[in-house]
């Protein structure tokens, strides 16, 4: 493992670190926290991810919406009944997830904080009101989504998404296996 770069520490979480804290007083402890993992390869990001859940662990992913303020594919994957929900962003444009992959390399680029549907006005206005500056609102992999700007193209990246109710016609969800 290589040593952390120093623009890690200046652009990279750091850049996100007051943001969240004020997103997480906003949205308190009813917000779903979905960490976005870059990747160049969604396929063999979610084997790796399936294998180091372990054989133990049943892992259930599911394709979502595109998120179109990043820039990328995306792929929820979960890990049951632990929970534990990464969402793998792979570039479809020249967009932030590109260049996140172009200056950190694959690893958690973004933090999703979701919320119901019905609460994202009230958490966008408080989040304004507390000096955060919001991107106008976009379709995102969790429902339609603020992208917390004033960080770097390359990010970190800190979104507000509301969760969107479940469309019963999506294709289910599929259990990930591992292959000997």
């Amino acid at each position: 493992m290589s040593a952390p770069r120093p623009e890690d520490s200046i652009h990279g979480a750091a850049a996100i670190t007051g943001a969240l804290q004020l997103v997480d007083q906003v949205v308190g402890t009813s917000a779903r926290r979905v960490f976005g993992l870059a990747t160049v390869d969604i396929d063999r990001k979610e084997r790796d991810l399936v294998a180091s859940f372990g054989r133990s662990a049943p892992v259930m992913s599911r394709d979502l919406p595109d998120d179109t303020q990043l820039g990328a594919r995306c792929r929820l994957v979960m890990s049951v009944p632990g929970a534990v929900e990464i969402l793998l962003l792979e570039p479809i444009t020249e967009g932030r997830i590109a260049a996140s992959l172009a200056r950190f390399d694959e690893g958690v680029v973004a933090v999703y904080a979701v919320v119901s549907g019905d609460r994202l006005p009230t958490v966008r206005r408080d989040l304004r009101a507390g000096g955060l500056t919001l991107s106008g609102e976009g379709p995102g992999p969790f429902g339609p989504q603020h992208l917390v700007v004033g960080a770097p193209r390359w990010g970190a990246h800190l979104l507000i998404a509301g969760q969107r109710e479940p469309d019963h016609r999506r294709s289910p969800t599929r259990a990930a296996t591992i292959e000997p």
